[in-house]
């Protein structure tokens, strides 16, 4: 997978002028790369879940029903993390999936409000509960989110 990004970057470094074959195959060949990787990744790990309790209404973020935005690669770190976002109908919380590609490690971030729409506000309490299949990886109650 990584061989075929690679190959299409140096194609495009070594090409002066692009031509529009070359950016649409090289496109549609990252695109493809992207997409085997993600599905590697959700065989070999359950998909997270993250539960939110908050003013009395149960709302469930998933891994697996997100949209995928892409993978960031760290130079630095020598680390590939891949970033799906989720939202649940009627929640202000974005949730955001950004597991490790080479291991079950896994960053799970909590975005308050949406761009562009709804009124900006502060939340109060709230709990997480955030889970692969049956196990309970973190439970916290957030005294309040700005």
């Amino acid at each position: 997978m990584t061989s075929l990004i690679e190959n299409s970057l140096i194609r495009l470094r070594e090409s002066a002028s692009l031509s529009r074959r070359t950016a649409i195959g090289t496109g549609a060949g990252t695109a493809l790369a992207l997409s085997l990787r993600k599905a590697a990744h959700a065989e070999l790990y359950e998909p997270l879940v993250a539960t939110v309790v908050l003013n009395g209404k149960t709302y469930v973020y998933r891994e697996d029903r997100g949209r995928y935005l892409g993978d960031f690669d760290s130079a630095i770190g020598k680390f590939t993390q891949g970033c799906i976002k989720t939202e649940v109908s009627g929640s202000p919380l974005t949730v955001f999936f950004r597991p490790d590609r080479s291991s079950p490690r896994a960053e799970v971030v909590f975005e308050l409000g949406r761009l562009f729409s709804g009124t900006p506000e502060n939340l109060g309490a709230y709990q997480v509960t955030i889970a692969r299949a049956d196990q309970v990886l973190a439970s916290l109650n957030v005294p309040a989110h700005y």
